[in-house]
Formats: C-alpha cells, structure tokens, sequence
C-alpha cells in the first residue's frame, strides 16, 4: 500500500479543534503533542511480516508518503521541518519550475534522500553523482547568462546539453518510464548521440526510442543486458559508442 496524506491540512485542523476545546497553545498555536501525533501516523508505515491462511505466513508493506505544503516555497515551517525530520527525505515540487511547463514540477537541487544511495546500484550512484554535478554547473551557466556575456563554444555546447538532459527528466504522468529506459536515454545523450538535434528535435527520437524499447523485445533485453553488465557509468557510455553495439545498430534503424 502507498499511502498519501496532507499532514499540513490535518496539522491546520487539529490546531483548530485543539484551540476551540481551550487547550493550551504551543509554537504557531499548534498544541504541543503535533510532532507526537504525526510520528505515531508515520511509525504505521513499514514492512511486515502477516499470518496468512493454513499457517502460511508472507510480508507487507505500507509506504506512507506525507504531503506538505509550502508557503511561497519556505522551508522553515514549523510542520514542514518536523516532517523532514521524520522521513526518509523529501521531493520539492517547484512552482516556479511548474510555470516553465516542466513535469513533474521536482526541483533536484533542494530535494533530499537520506537512504536512497544505500539503495542504489554502484552505476545508478555514479549516474546520479555525475547528473547533479553537470546540473549543478548548467544552472550556474544559465545565472551567468543574464549578465549578458559572450559563451565559449564550449559553454554553448554544456547548455544545450543540459537542456536535453533537463528535457529527459520531464515526464508524463499517462506515461510511466521503466527504470532501464531512463538509464538507456541519459546514457545515449551523454555519448553524444544526436548531437544534432536540437531540445525538440531530442524530444521526437526519444519518443521513437520508447517505442522501440517497449515494443521490440530483442532491443529490450539487450539494453537491460549491457546495463546490468556495466561496473561503472564510463564503461556504459563506452559501450554505447562501440560501433559493434547492437543497441547502437539498432537505435540506427529508427532515424
């Protein structure tokens, strides 16, 4: 089960009720037992192990995915820091970059995950470490640009690079992306694979990529093959440029 709950909304009304019942209050007149009662809500999640029929036992999980709402984005909130104190991390969802059209609207750079790493396969490490890195120096060469400056070929090169990454991140919500084809996509764009092509013309041949990757099984497995084989995120990409790759022979076929 995923569970999905606004803890803001619910915080807001207990403090309400607990005013109207004449308790006494405590910071922002929320009573002093909220962070209690919302930890409690959140200690129901987990995995379990349940008696089943004839003895059989089996295991469950609750995920619980509290929502909070941000007040013109701040994050000093007195529900919304305890909030982060009790999860696992949290997603950012950006108004600003939700008025640029991007979906989903998560910004990465303020977003956190305290366990996901330990979770994560040495190559989707070294892909995230290597992602936030290049998105960290593409923003800041986007600030540098409203100065007005003249750009290297160089520099260029890295912002149109990044707007294709950027527009690989977007998704729609009809369209769900298998784990794989995320990687699939990153690493065929960071081999330098349709160079050419400009952020929509990117937008067309990945869209000609998921077709293929979910109608052709021969293409799927091979994919899902080298990714699994590659120790690191560079023997991936050197792999992807092998002109005897049947990925790149087959990735041919759709231009």
């Amino acid at each position: 089960y995923v569970t999905f709950d606004d803890l803001t909304a619910h915080a807001k009304y207990y403090r309400e009720i607990s005013l109207l019942a004449g308790r006494f209050p405590g910071r922002n007149s929320y009573p002093g037992d909220i962070f209690y009662l919302h930890s409690r809500l959140l200690e129901r999640a987990g995995n379990f192990i349940i008696q089943g029929a004839k003895g059989m036992t089996g295991e469950a999980s609750i995920t619980c995915m509290p929502i909070a709402e941000m007040v013109m984005g701040d994050f000093s909130g007195y529900i919304q820091t305890n909030l982060m104190a009790m999860t696992d991390g949290h997603l950012y969802f950006d108004r600003d970059y939700f008025n640029q059209g991007k979906r989903p609207p998560i910004n990465p750079f303020l977003s956190v995950t305290r366990v996901g790493r330990q979770a994560q396969t040495p190559l989707l490490r070294e892909l995230s470490r290597k992602l936030t890195s290049f998105m960290v120096s593409y923003e800041k060469m986007k600030e540098f640009m409203h100065f007005g400056a003249e750009l290297s070929e160089e520099s260029q090169k890295m912002l149109l690079l990044g707007d294709k990454i950027s527009g690989i991140f977007e998704q729609a919500s009809i369209s769900p992306r298998p784990y794989s084809l995320s990687i699939l996509m990153f690493t065929t764009v960071w081999a330098g694979y349709w160079q050419e092509k400009d952020v929509n013309g990117l937008k067309l041949e990945l869209r000609k990529l998921t077709n293929l990757f979910m109608s052709n099984e021969q293409f799927r497995k091979e994919s899902e093959n080298v990714i699994l084989n590659s120790p690191s995120f560079n023997h991936l990409v050197d792999s992807m440029k092998s002109s005897q790759s049947n990925i790149i022979q087959l990735l041919a076929e759709i231009k």
